[in-house]
């Protein structure tokens, strides 16, 4: 199972479409970049991947918990900034960045 997975992710600013239909998918270990062009939606991507944003249509899974579709409160995430100097590793600040708030 992966542990993060984009399926036909959409994303519509009224008629303008900066995502359509964006599949991704992420297993355990792997190291993925997003590159892109200025105002291809590499940012949009990433707050809809993160749970900041919802997609227009599509669906995120997070552990294969669909977390396109939960509430504001349920999908909030705890994204303090960490000196870079005390991560050990990019993982391990990213570990530490995406903790979900209880």
């Amino acid at each position: 199972m992966p542990i993060l997975q984009a399926v036909g992710v959409v994303k519509d600013f009224g008629e303008h479409r900066v995502l359509d239909g964006v599949d991704l998918r992420i297993e355990k270990g792997d190291f993925v970049s997003v590159v892109g062009s200025s105002g291809s939606g590499k940012s949009t991507l990433l707050t809809i991947l993160g749970g900041i944003d919802r997609p227009t249509a599509g669906a995120v899974y997070l552990g294969g918990e669909n977390i396109s579709g939960m509430s504001e409160k349920q999908s909030r995430c705890t994204v303090p900034a960490p000196p870079i100097t005390k991560a050990k590793s990019a993982r391990s600040a990213s570990a530490f960045a995406f903790r979900r708030k209880e």
